[in-house]
C-alpha cells in the first residue's frame, strides 16, 4: 500500500487518467489559440457582408467569397461550418429539375443551368454527365432541343456549345427573312383592272 491506504496500481491508474486529462485540457487550448488566429486572419482579408434578407442566389456569392478566403487562409474543411440550409439546398434542388429555357437565351440558359447543377446530387459524379445532358436537353425551347437532339451528344459542354452556335445560326437566317420586306401569305393572282 502507497499513503493513504491505495494499492500502487489504483494509484498509477489515477495518474494516468490525470495525464490524460490535462493532455486533453492542453489540446483543447491550443486548438482554440489556433481558432482565434484563424479569426484575425479571416477578418484581416476583408469578408464580405452578409446581407440580412432572404437572396438564395446573394447567399451563395457571398459563400463563394468567403471560399476564397478560406482557401487563401489554407482552412481545412472540418474548420468550415454550413451556412446554406438543407431545406434551401433541397429548393434549388428541385428548381434545377425543373428548369425550363422559356425566353431566356441559350447562353442565359446555360448560366442558370451552371448556377442551380451544384445542388442537384447527382452533378458530382463523372459518370452522370449523359444524364445531365438529358436534363439540360428537356429544359431547351423545342425549336432548339429537336434539332441539337439529332446528334445525340452526351458530353455537356459540347452540347451546350452546339446549342448556342445553333441559337446564333436561326438568328441569323431569321433576320435575313425580315430584311427582304413582307411576305404575301395569300396565293391568288393579283387583280387587274380592265382599263376604261
Amino acid at each position: 500500500m502507497t499513503g493513504r491506504g491505495r494499492p500502487a496500481g489504483a494509484t498509477n491508474e489515477l495518474l494516468e487518467r490525470m495525464t490524460q486529462v490535462l493532455e486533453t485540457l492542453a489540446h483543447n487550448q491550443e486548438a482554440e489559440l489556433t481558432e482565434y488566429r484563424g479569426l484575425s486572419s479571416f477578418t484581416r482579408h476583408n469578408p464580405p457582408k452578409f446581407e440580412e434578407k432572404f437572396d438564395p442566389e446573394g447567399a451563395q456569392r457571398w459563400i463563394a467569397d468567403v471560399e476564397k478566403i478560406f482557401h487563401a487562409m489554407g482552412c481545412k474543411e472540418e474548420q468550415k461550418g454550413n451556412y446554406f440550409p438543407r431545406d434551401l439546398k433541397k429548393q434549388k434542388a428541385r428548381e434545377f429539375l425543373k428548369l425550363k429555357q422559356g425566353n431566356m437565351s441559350v447562353g442565359e440558359y446555360v448560366a442558370k443551368f451552371h448556377e442551380l447543377m451544384k445542388y442537384w446530387p447527382h452533378y458530382q459524379h463523372d459518370d452522370e454527365e449523359e444524364d445531365l445532358c438529358a436534363q439540360f436537353k428537356h429544359g431547351l425551347r423545342p425549336d432548339i432541343r429537336d434539332p441539337v437532339s439529332v446528334f445525340q451528344l452526351i458530353d455537356l459542354p459540347t452540347l451546350m456549345s452546339k446549342c448556342r452556335i445553333f441559337e446564333a445560326n436561326t438568328k441569323g437566317k431569321t433576320m435575313d427573312t425580315r430584311i427582304g420586306g413582307p411576305v404575301r401569305q395569300d396565293r391568288r393572282p393579283p387583280r387587274f383592272s380592265r382599263g376604261p
